[in-house]
């Protein structure tokens, strides 16, 4: 695992990753954001789906 050892007053302080990369806090608050937006998006497939008309059998 890598780790910088830069202040953290300078800018970002990195944050590790389990596979041995460092990544910023911007980041990982990016790749953070990119999930929560998937999910929402799932969400809403399923409402719509929820939401059409069903057909009488």
């Amino acid at each position: 695992m890598t780790v910088s050892n830069r202040s953290p007053q300078r800018g970002c302080p990195p944050i590790t990753t389990g596979s041995g990369g460092c990544v910023t806090q911007v980041q990982a608050l990016i790749k953070n954001f990119q999930h929560v937006r998937d999910l929402l998006e799932q969400i809403c497939d399923i409402n719509r789906q929820l939401l059409r008309p069903q057909e009488k059998v």
